[in-house]
């Protein structure tokens, strides 16, 4: 075909174009539908990002989409995101119209691959509270009522109640029992809730003996909140859990059962003992507390 004869055709087409409502599309490229996902695969929740990647003639663009997901869900975003729920093999597909009026569909059989997510953590084992070591049956039970910026009680924890520990609870002859009096405002408060934080996660006394050891020789001020959550992140608790209970102030009542049951049995000041019925006030030297535990054993022994 001559330059003159595809001239003329050309113009040929043009005027039919004009004449014919309709007639163009016959010279419109396709439309063809097509998209892509990313991730397909994945554990549920499952947040997947949808492209459409259709194609079609420059001079008529696509003018809606609509998505079917698979799950029941559907958008007529160009580029939706969809999140899956539940595990599942998911058909998707896409149809497109453009402005000509013409439609296309793309469907991507068993497209997204949704697997179980993982089990979410068991909740925090409840804590037996007041914490407490030693022979649950042991004839001598003694509690302390103690406050973690209290000067006299860190020289009890340290230098004296591993004596203690060592020589009557480690063999079994006295219970331990430890209640929280803080005494020292709110500071004191927030650190005797951080160690029952720890205890939460089975490491109270390792956390009561470092608090103790920093404010015999750093004094109270430097148990700030931070100090705190450095202190669990050291003795390797799970910091996040860690944060989230002393944050949300999880054992503020337990706290406040400690005080109740301090004012019910006269106890003013710290740090105060109990060895069975015997009141033992301050930061007393081994020897009288050695004293006190070997006459409640006599007395069950006779």
């Amino acid at each position: 075909m001559g330059r003159r004869a595809s001239a003329v055709l050309v113009g040929l087409v043009a005027l039919l174009s004009l004449a014919l409502p309709g007639c163009d599309r016959l010279f419109l490229k396709p439309l063809v539908a097509d998209f892509s996902a990313s991730p397909t695969s994945g554990k549920a929740p499952l947040a997947v990002q949808f492209e459409d990647r259709s194609q079609s003639d420059p001079g008529r663009p696509i003018t809606s989409w609509e998505w079917a997901f698979g799950d029941g869900e559907r958008s007529t975003a160009a580029n939706p995101e969809h999140t899956y729920s539940s595990p599942g093999l998911y058909t998707v597909s896409l149809t497109i119209s453009d402005s000509a009026g013409r439609k296309a569909t793309a469907t991507k059989q068993d497209y997204i691959l949704v697997m179980a997510g993982d089990e979410p953590p068991p909740p925090a084992p409840t804590p037996k509270l007041p914490p407490e070591k030693g022979d649950p049956q042991a004839k001598v039970t003694m509690i302390e009522f103690s406050d973690y910026l209290c000067p006299y009680c860190a020289k009890f924890a340290v230098l004296t109640l591993p004596q203690i520990d060592q020589n009557y609870v480690k063999s079994g002859k006295v219970r331990l029992v430890f209640r929280h009096l803080p005494v020292h405002g709110e500071p004191a408060t927030r650190a005797a809730e951080a160690a029952l934080c720890a205890h939460e996660q089975g490491k109270f006394w390792e956390y009561h003996d470092r608090l103790f050891a920093i404010s015999l020789n750093e004094g109270g001020k430097a148990l700030s909140l931070e100090r705190l959550k450095a202190l669990a992140e050291e003795l390797g608790l799970a910091e996040e859990p860690f944060a989230r209970c002393l944050d949300s102030h999880k054992y503020a009542q337990a706290i406040k059962a400690d005080l109740a049951e301090a004012k019910r049995l006269g106890v003013e000041g710290t740090p105060t003992f109990f060895i069975n019925s015997r009141k033992i006030l301050g930061a007393q030297p081994y020897e009288t507390f050695r004293e006190a535990i070997e006459e409640e054993l006599a007395k069950s022994d006779g």
